[in-house]
């Protein structure tokens, strides 16, 4: 299950970058317009930042739950197979 840290930011920028782009659409003016629209750029590039981490933290909690997986298999094929037991 991924961490709610990494969700709540994103799902901020992501309300973010919607006002913002109701903002730009609404704009009549190119100068504003670009400011909006640079302010859309920074949030999707927050956004994949986010996107990023949580998908490290992800395949984290996949490998160390491989690992105890396979730690357990090992324990069970190694008590099976005691020649002094």
């Amino acid at each position: 299950m991924a961490d709610i840290h990494y969700i709540q930011p994103g799902l901020r920028y992501f309300i973010a970058g919607t006002w913002m782009s109701t903002k730009l659409f609404a704009g009549t003016d190119i100068k504003a317009s670009l400011e909006w629209l640079l302010s859309i750029i920074v949030c999707l590039f927050i956004l994949s930042i986010f996107k990023v981490l949580g998908w490290q933290q992800i395949q984290k909690l996949e490998t160390l739950s491989e690992i105890k997986r396979l730690k357990s298999c090992i324990i069970l094929i190694l008590g099976q197979s005691k020649p002094w037991s």
